[in-house]
């Protein structure tokens, strides 16, 4: 006959380390949502600001002083060759070439 070992006893398992109680949802996530939250004010504001800049230049461009003064200034601007004077981009070409 052969010889069959004893069965062995069920052994309990080791007890479990007590779980700290677990945080909110602001104690867990603080560290990453308050840096969030600030880059995505502040980009908000810049976007703010710029579309009001936007807003505000075509408000005076469409507005009726606007208008004369761009017409003369393009009148000058192409009458300015015939006259044998240079024209502001060709002196500016002249001095960043040097």
């Amino acid at each position: 006959m052969e010889s069959t070992s004893p069965p062995v006893p069920p052994t309990t398992p080791p007890p479990l380390a007590p779980q700290t109680p677990r945080g909110g949802w602001w104690s867990r996530n603080w560290k990453w949502f308050v840096p969030t939250g600030c880059f995505t004010f502040i980009v908000l504001v810049v976007i703010f600001v710029v579309c009001m800049v936007f807003f505000v230049f075509s408000v005076l461009k469409s507005t009726d002083v606007y208008k004369p003064r761009s017409t003369a200034r393009r009148t000058i601007s192409a009458s300015w060759p015939r006259s044998g004077l240079r024209f502001a981009t060709e002196w500016f070409h002249l001095v960043t070439q040097k």
